[in-house]
């Protein structure tokens, strides 16, 4: 028998500092830290606690509470053995967030909120700051925060910036902005972010928008982005991706494949180059942007491709490229097995080139259609259809359910999301080979005699 009882009805750890609570027995403010194979370490009573003393390869497991802590981890993991913050069970641990200055961490399970009442991008606000490389964040719920929800310290300028981030599975609700990227090979995938927030009482807080990116070989893929109440933004340029270079940074080879964007009240893409010649090789694919108050694209930097992606209800263009003159010319993009439905809502300008010559662009195989009239020449502000022979005007692609995207389950990324496409789709094997060899469920492409048009095979 136990000198002293830790509620479990197992009898074996004994009573002393290092005494076990047993699983599945979950008492709060209780956090276990393990070795690499499991084997009981230590007790701590608070999270910090356990991060100053745990070490590479060794796991701070976290039982459900809540915790009033922000965490700063002191010590590094190393390659094949992360140090690891988890909770026992997903959702059951409530905490102020994480500032990750170390390398080889992984952060998986927690609920994260704090009172923050400023906007700010340093390393001590937010849901979960990053200055550090080889991270892992996973599965986490991060909410009502009046910065951002993961995000990259602005102090760090590309190119030193943070390496090999994967930012999997976690969900930001009711943020400034949802996550802002300056690293180089990050993952980004599986993400939900719902209901951005511009707060009225807070001077600093700022233009508000699903994800910024900068740095290189980054990719974001199967994210869902929605929600953002127009009341509720301010004036904030709410836009799904931006980039920019006016801060000497620069955003190369990016890939954003398979996402869904709903109601971002600007652009699907915000893109300014500013001159600064890092800035290329940009793919879109198998993209979803719905529902937006100005553009799907825009382009502004060179060597970007525009393939197999939804576009419904622009307000303005579908895709435009505008690039600083004199400093790119003679670069190329390419727009091809595109859906523009309804884009623009105000006119029929699908495809629009503009500002000046330093940007041309090849498109075809694209499927245009508004429900509400004819689209005649000028959907590529003045050039004459025979630029674009390879287009398909006029004919309704023939969506499973225009007016729900993500299906009477209200899961995205499900085989009942409303723009996949019916049997007698003019889009069906009417496209190109582009080299997208999956579709934004991740099925095979082709399936049948030729390449569906849009982000779903059929």
């Amino acid at each position: 028998n136990e000198q002293c009882d830790d509620g479990n009805i197992n009898n074996s750890d004994g009573c002393s500092s290092t005494c076990i609570i047993e699983p599945p027995l979950s008492l709060s403010n209780i956090i276990q830290r393990l070795s690499s194979t499991g084997v009981f370490l230590a007790n701590h009573s608070t999270i910090q606690s356990c991060a100053n003393s745990v070490t590479a390869g060794q796991t701070c497991l976290v039982y459900p509470g809540v915790y009033n802590e922000r965490v700063t981890p002191v010590n590094s993991g190393s390659s094949g053995n992360l140090i690891k913050f988890k909770a026992s069970t997903k959702g059951s641990v409530l905490m102020q967030g994480f500032s990750l200055s170390k390398d080889y961490i992984s952060v998986d399970g927690f609920n994260i909120t704090n009172s923050l009442t400023a906007y700010t991008t340093s390393l001590n606000t937010g849901g979960i700051s990053i200055s550090g490389s080889y991270l892992a964040i996973s599965n986490n719920y991060i909410y009502n925060l009046r910065s951002t929800g993961i995000f990259t310290i602005d102090s760090l300028k590309v190119p030193n910036v943070p390496n090999s981030v994967s930012i999997i599975n976690n969900t930001i609700k009711r943020s400034n902005q949802g996550i802002v990227v300056k690293g180089n090979n990050w993952i980004i995938s599986g993400n939900e972010v719902d209901r951005l927030i511009v707060y009225a009482d807070d001077p600093q807080s700022d233009d508000a928008d699903y994800i910024r990116f900068f740095g290189n070989n980054n990719t974001f893929s199967r994210n869902y982005f929605h929600g953002t109440i127009v009341g509720e933004i301010g004036s904030s340029h709410v836009d799904c991706w931006q980039t920019f270079g006016d801060n000497g940074e620069w955003a190369s080879n990016t890939v954003i494949d398979s996402n869904i964007c709903d109601g971002f009240y600007h652009e699907g893409l915000m893109s300014s180059s500013d001159g600064v010649l890092g800035f290329d090789n940009l793919i879109i694919s198998n993209n979803v942007f719905a529902n937006s108050a100005s553009w799907g694209l825009v382009v502004g930097n060179p060597n970007t491709k525009v393939y197999h992606n939804v576009f419904y209800n622009m307000t303005n263009n579908g895709v435009g490229f505008r690039v600083q003159s004199g400093v790119f010319n003679g670069i190329n993009g390419i727009v091809k097995n595109n859906i523009f439905y309804n884009a623009p809502s105000g006119g029929p300008h699908a495809i629009h080139f503009i500002d000046n010559d330093a940007y041309s662009y090849t498109a075809s195989k694209n499927l245009l259609y508004d429900s509400r009239g004819t689209i005649d020449s000028s959907y590529t502000s003045g050039n004459s259809f025979s630029n674009y022979a390879a287009d398909i005007r006029n004919k309704n692609p023939l969506f499973v359910n225009v007016n729900n995207l993500v299906g009477s389950d209200d899961i995205p990324f499900t085989n009942d999301d409303g723009y996949r496409i019916q049997t007698g789709s003019p889009t069906i094997n009417a496209g190109t080979n582009v080299g997208v060899s999956k579709d934004i469920l991740g099925n095979s492409r082709p399936k049948g005699a030729g390449y569906d048009i849009g982000a779903y095979e059929y």
